[in-house]
């Protein structure tokens, strides 16, 4: 199982007011492989006050550039830009991908994207999420190379950008002449 989870929690009438050209959509994100989480997501009712604080287009688009990428060398670690030290690996294994949490420095001048492999690296931790007795409940697991099919990972990746745009189009179809959102848009017909 690989899904992308996403949920915008700009207010995105309001944000058409004060966006710049290459602002972003604040939200949650998340991915689930196998049930094994990263990232944050729920789809609760908001709190009060409650925002999320991924940029949402900029993930997109930092998976959409990893599936090419892996797609040609076979091996793409992805830099969550938000941590100094946390990675998401994707190493392809002929028609499946197999994805790994791990924890590293950054050397300087990282990109988003690197082709390979660190030299110093521990694995990290993915949480799971259950109901026991009536409650939500999270819990962190050591898991390692979680494996799905590699047009499984590209089907998710296609399909939920593309809900994410439309979800644009119907909030506010003018945000979708912003620069990442209109980057997205001409990137997800070439996956």
């Amino acid at each position: 199982m690989f899904e992308l989870l996403f949920r915008i929690t700009d207010d995105l009438v309001k944000w058409e007011e004060d966006f710049e050209p290459g602002d972003d959509i604040s939200g949650f994100f998340a991915i689930n492989v196998n049930g094994y989480h990263y990232g944050h997501y729920h789809n609760y009712p908001l709190q009060p006050d409650e925002c999320g604080f991924e940029y949402i287009t900029y993930w997109f688009l930092s998976f959409a550039n990893a599936y090419q990428e892996l797609t040609r060398s076979g091996y793409v670690l992805l830099s969550n830009t938000d941590s100094p030290n946390s990675w998401i690996e994707f190493r392809k294994t002929q028609d499946t991908v197999e994805i790994n949490l791990i924890d590293a420095e950054k050397p300087s001048g990282t990109t988003d994207l690197r082709l390979t492999p660190l030299d110093k690296f521990e694995y990290s931790t993915w949480y799971i999420q259950f109901v026991k007795e009536g409650k939500h409940h999270e819990a962190l697991v050591d898991r390692r190379n979680e494996s799905v099919k590699l047009n499984r990972f590209r089907a998710e990746l296609i399909r939920k950008a593309s809900q994410y745009l439309e979800e644009l189009r119907e909030i506010n179809p003018k945000i979708l002449d912003n620069k990442p959102m209109a980057e997205l848009a001409s990137l997800i017909p070439s996956l």
